[in-house]
């Protein structure tokens, strides 16, 4: 369906991110440059849970999916 598809692409999405974030933090790159690709899995991450969980976020933007 789409919403599989979605998540989905919202998933590997995630997983790319946090990929970079790792490859950072072994090329020894600072805290400060890896925590932003950390921070970006997660706002990556957290939308297709609630896609899979059905819980209606109302948006892609950072302000509603912390709400």
């Amino acid at each position: 369906t789409d919403l599989e598809a979605l998540f989905g692409y919202r998933l590997t999405q995630a997983e790319e991110t946090l990929s970079d974030a790792r490859a950072m933090l072994s090329a020894g790159l600072t805290p400060r440059s890896v925590v932003n690709p950390a921070y970006y899995e997660l706002f990556y991450a957290v939308p297709a849970l609630l896609l899979r969980e059905r819980v209606d976020h109302g948006t892609s933007k950072h302000s509603g999916i912390i709400a």
